[in-house]
């Protein structure tokens, strides 16, 4: 019955090292856009250029706003994605 629904991410800390990050309750900084999916009829929800001004990124401010509002959300305990560490991140 879920409108949107998140999940686990892998997410390289170190190269070669691997950390499952993600939690079942809505909570910033601990969400990750590419594990995030949501009901098309939702479309008009978008992201606040703006957010910056409320020191919060723009899709955790989208996705705050869908449950202010009543978006039905949910999470899956599967890890459905990875996020590799970026060259600046590596150190090259």
């Amino acid at each position: 019955n879920s409108e949107m629904v998140y999940s686990i991410v892998e997410m390289e800390s170190k190269h070669g090292k691997w950390i499952n990050l993600g939690l079942y309750t809505l909570k910033r900084g601990r969400i990750y856009h590419l594990s995030a999916l949501y009901h098309s009829k939702l479309k008009f929800f978008k992201c606040d250029i703006s957010a910056w001004k409320y020191d919060e990124p723009a899709d955790w401010n989208m996705w705050k706003r869908m449950k202010e509002d009543g978006v039905r959300m949910g999470s899956i305990d599967k890890i459905v994605g990875k996020h590799y560490l970026e060259k600046t991140q590596r150190g090259v």
